[in-house]
């Protein structure tokens, strides 16, 4: 068996599908992918869970597979969170710099303070990021530690998930012999695998359109300041073509991913999609353009919802380029749709730095885990398991009772669970 202290496992527990990843670091810090597993899923709608054995049973295959392929006994695994129900929300605090000198407890206290407010109580905090701190009359400022002065501030962004939302996804993946090391907001995994630093400091926002939600981020000077969720995705525009055209379901899924365009000008005029039946059912012809009006109408009230959030955060100004990930940012003609709702330049982005499997999860199907594998190989200080290497007790779900901990960006700060 593989030495687990050397790898990190990633899951990503999405609409569509389960994704298992393991993998480690190589010089030059190039993630090598040892181990994939994917399952289709069937117990979630919309980033819910809604039948809890279905969830289990596919987290248990993707894993399973994951484990045969890497050589490694998974214990343990980095999990992503998304959907309607993850809120962000701004604080600010500020508190005396007691020696004279920026240290880490400085910060804690800063923080501490910003959060006198408070959450909540049908919510969990996942993670509390500064946007900046500022020292004295000095803003803008992206790490304090060490700096001197005589008051810190900071500026403050806290997600919370919905806390039955969050325990029963954590009771699925507990369901299936697994440890919890954190949970990560997906929007935040995607963009640790396909946004570039540059991108980051620049103003980005990213995209992630999954088959049941759609996530945006928003990152400015190197961290996220905004998060939106909308409650559909790729799942809808599949039912759209299926009732829109009188088709099967499976069809109209098979139609999209094969055929589907969302831009009527990239459609030649009279084209014809023929595909095969599969299941005893005969073969299918679809008017392409008729497809492509269905699949346009719905494009355009996802975009809109997306650009008139953007707009309404006030950061719009701020985003100089968009990026569209997720297994339906393949769609063809979503570029070419963004550019003209955001009048920004749009790419795909595709998960950056991989080797080994590489090739295999080289897509944006894959950034969410990619992205939640690399935050594991990152992360200093991962949950402590027992020397079996089985799960460690108390559960996630006993600590989550106390407080989900926090991740800290920029000041190298991580306050965890106790």
């Amino acid at each position: 068996m593989a030495n687990l202290e050397e790898l990190s496992v990633a899951l990503d527990i999405g609409t569509t599908k389960v994704v298992c990843l393991v993998g480690s670091v190589k010089p030059g810090g190039c993630v090598d992918i040892k181990g994939l597993g994917l399952a289709t899923s069937r117990g979630l709608r919309n980033g819910r869970i809604i039948d809890i054995d279905q969830t289990v049973d596919a987290i248990n295959q993707a894993v399973d597979q994951a484990s045969d392929m890497s050589g490694a006994d998974i214990a343990a695994a980095y999990v992503g969170i998304a959907g309607e129900h993850i809120v962000g929300r701004k604080f600010e605090g500020s508190v005396s710099i007691q020696t004279g000198t920026v240290t880490e407890d400085d910060i804690k206290r800063c923080v501490k303070n910003a959060m006198i407010l408070g959450m909540s109580t049908s919510s969990e905090i996942l993670a509390k990021v500064p946007m900046e701190y500022q020292i004295d009359d000095r803003t803008g400022i992206q790490n304090p530690v060490g700096m001197c002065g005589t008051a810190l501030g900071v500026k403050l962004h806290v997600f919370s998930a919905d806390h039955n939302a969050l325990y029963d996804m954590v009771k699925c993946v507990e369901d299936a012999d697994l440890a919890i090391q954190n949970v990560l907001l997906e929007s935040i995994a995607s963009a640790e695998s396909v946004l570039y630093p540059a991108e980051k400091q620049q103003g980005v926002a990213l995209i992630d359109i999954g088959g049941g939600t759609t996530d945006m981020a928003v990152f400015i000077k190197g961290s996220v300041h905004h998060v939106y969720e909308v409650g559909f995705a790729g799942d809808l525009l599949s039912y759209d073509l299926a009732t829109g055209l009188r088709i099967p379901l499976e069809t109209a899924g098979l139609l999209k991913e094969t055929h589907g365009c969302c831009f009527p000008g990239l459609i030649p005029d009279d084209y014809v999609v023929e595909l095969v039946g599969r299941d005893g059912q005969g073969d299918t012809r679809v008017d392409a353009s008729a497809a492509c009006s269905v699949l346009s109408g719905r494009v355009d009230e996802l975009l809109g919802y997306l650009a008139a959030d953007l707009a309404k955060s006030g950061l719009e100004d701020s985003v100089r380029n968009i990026v569209l990930t997720g297994g339906t940012s393949q769609l063809r003609g979503l570029p070419q749709k963004a550019v003209e709702f955001f009048n920004r330049p749009v790419r795909v982005g595709f998960p950056l730095n991989v080797s080994g499997l590489g090739d295999a999860v080289v897509s944006p199907i894959f950034s969410t885990a990619v992205g939640l594998l690399l935050y594991g190989l990152q992360d200093r200080d991962p949950l402590p398991l027992n020397g079996d290497g089985r799960k460690a007790s108390p559960g996630f779900l006993a600590r989550l009772g106390r407080r989900v901990k926090a991740v800290f960006t920029g000041a190298g700060v991580q306050e965890r669970m106790r």
